[in-house]
């Protein structure tokens, strides 16, 4: 996917913004949490923070701590019609993958990028990297 900061299409011009490689989204800093906690305070009002795993918490219907697993965004392509669509993000979990792609060694969760028909791994970083010139999340989902 390229981007252009104008409306035109032409891939040789100088206003031209191309994807990070794969490792450079590992070295990209980010702004959306991939923790959140909700709780109430002392005046009953609800707060919603970033929680660090060197938090100790109590766990309890008043408290809880939620993972990011899916980012939906906005992809921007003026070269395309329409030239914006959605993809998706996802973290998907051990089941998956042993009942589809029949990997039965794996345990763990994993990022996916769902684009249309095109469903490949990612990281978890290009999963929050964002760039107003062409990516934009639209929806955050947090399970507990």
């Amino acid at each position: 996917l390229v981007s252009d900061e104008s409306t035109s299409c032409d891939t040789n011009s100088s206003n031209t913004h191309k994807l990070p490689n794969q490792n450079n989204f590992e070295s990209t800093s980010n702004w959306l949490p991939f923790d959140i906690q909700i709780c109430r305070d002392k005046q009953d009002k609800l707060v919603v923070r970033e929680y660090s795993k060197n938090e100790d918490i109590t766990q309890n219907i008043e408290n809880g701590v939620y993972k990011l697993t899916a980012v939906i965004s906005a992809i921007r392509d003026p070269c395309s019609k329409p030239s914006e669509h959605l993809v998706a993000h996802v973290l998907v979990d051990s089941p998956y993958h042993q009942s589809h792609l029949n990997d039965f060694k794996s345990s763990a969760k994993s990022w996916h990028l769902f684009n249309d028909f095109h469903v490949v791994p990612t990281s978890k970083n290009e999963a929050v990297y964002i760039n107003h010139q062409w990516k934009v999340p639209c929806i955050l989902y947090y399970t507990l």
